[in-house]
């Protein structure tokens, strides 16, 4: 069994309306939303996915972006 990404080290952020970005982020959750992924256009040949999760949902930032300049 995966070993759990919560841990006691990360800054939580539990107010409405807070986010995180990046190029690489983990979810954990117990519950997976009931539609799956849904994908929408983007531009070109790109896409978005979203979904829901629920239950005791948690996420990890575990890369920043690479694209950006300074």
């Amino acid at each position: 069994m995966p070993q759990s990404i919560r841990d006691k080290t990360h800054t939580v952020h539990r107010n409405v309306d807070d986010a995180i970005e990046g190029d690489l982020i983990l979810i954990e959750c117990r519950k997976p939303g009931k539609r799956g992924w849904q994908t929408s256009r983007a531009s070109g040949q790109h896409n978005y996915f979203t979904t829901a999760v629920r239950k005791n949902a948690y996420a990890v930032l575990t890369k920043t972006f690479t694209n950006l300049q300074k």
